[in-house]
């Protein structure tokens, strides 16, 4: 695919990739105009750095999930009043994350373990179409999906699945992009007409996009209309590169150039990590990330408070249940609102 070979790399800043881009396009001429001349054609015929932020403001541990069951609505409500426009990018962990916050904007209540059935569980809905199907049509008509998913086995084939959501309703914009570790974000749609209504397409054949961290940010983020004001992303429990110094600092820089606030989202424990030693080979990369995007002016959403959580609140392995996701959106927007008042700093 072409796009993959100027997207699928985090080199440098979006300066870097636009040159790089320009060399590809003129470089695929010279060589198209070179066939044309020689078939006889004429040419153009056509926190844990909690040194950094406030403790105090991200409650943690099961008391807090607990804590966090009865009515918030006003809570959250509050705090997007004035609409706020996040991207959320990740693997799946992210999606429920950004599923529960969909969802909430659009009825004026969190998903609940209690719901049956629920749109937060696709084991619920008979499988990942029906999941797919059922899924867009909760906010409907406020969300497009470019999502389709191909099995390789057991597991998603990286490779050929796309799942992209875009929320709009309101003066809220919030989208989901998938980026699951080292495999680039791929998807068919022009940034800047995700909102329009699509038909599904069920072919990766047609993909007119694949970028990294760097130019998802900078190639696609940035032209989304309206524009995000928070892009909160993690590397999910795939192998990833966000322990290497240059795609860091690439990170750094398309957030700086394009003027959007990163918020690093650290990991999420699994059910079997119940201790930091049992968790500590999985969140190795999680506070070298937190310390350079609060050194840069960005923020860390801390996920230590999953740590010793229930088993009762995951579905899985992997995946948090209704009420713990809400606790992680709570806490997003509250961290959030702390940025907007110019309350989260440097001890």
């Amino acid at each position: 695919m072409l796009a993959a070979w100027y997207g699928a790399r985090d080199r440098g800043s979006c300066t870097t990739i636009m040159w790089q881009r320009i060399l590809f396009i003129l470089c695929v001429s010279v060589s198209a105009i070179s066939i044309q001349i020689v078939l006889g054609f004429r040419p153009f015929q056509f926190l844990e750095s909690t040194t950094t932020q406030k403790k105090s403001q991200q409650p943690s541990g099961e008391e807090t999930l607990l804590g966090l069951t009865g009515d918030d609505a006003n809570f959250a409500k509050k705090k997007l009043s004035n609409g706020y426009r996040i991207a959320l990018v990740g693997d799946s962990i992210m999606r429920y994350q950004y599923v529960s916050l969909a969802l909430y904007l659009h009825t004026g209540r969190w998903p609940s373990n209690e719901d049956k059935p629920t749109m937060m569980l696709y084991k619920e809905v008979k499988g990942w179409h029906a999941y797919i199907q059922a899924s867009r049509k909760a906010p409907s008509p406020f969300e497009q999906c470019n999502c389709n998913r191909v099995m390789n086995g057991n597991l998603p084939d990286m490779e050929k699945s796309y799942e992209n959501r875009y929320y709009l309703e309101g003066n809220h914009s919030l989208t989901y992009i998938t980026k699951a570790g080292l495999h680039p974000a791929v998807g068919h749609w022009d940034a800047s007409h995700v909102h329009k209504k699509h038909e599904n397409l069920t072919s990766s054949n047609s993909l007119r996009w694949s970028y990294n961290w760097t130019g998802l940010i900078c190639e696609y983020l940035t032209h989304l209309d309206p524009k995000p004001d928070y892009v909160v992303l993690n590397a999910g429990r795939w192998g990833h590169d966000l322990n290497e110094t240059h795609v860091q600092d690439s990170i750094i820089n398309a957030l700086k150039e394009t003027g959007m606030v990163g918020i690093y989202k650290t990991t999420t424990a699994s059910k079997h990590e119940q201790t930091e030693e049992q968790f500590a080979p999985s969140g190795a990369h999680d506070a070298p990330m937190c310390d350079l995007f609060i050194a840069n002016g960005h923020f860390c959403l801390h996920m230590n408070w999953t740590l010793g959580l229930s088993k009762r609140e995951y579905f899985d392995t992997l995946h948090l249940r209704p009420n713990a996701n809400k606790v992680t959106n709570l806490r997003l927007l509250e961290l959030i609102k702390l940025i907007k008042n110019n309350e989260v700093y440097a001890e």
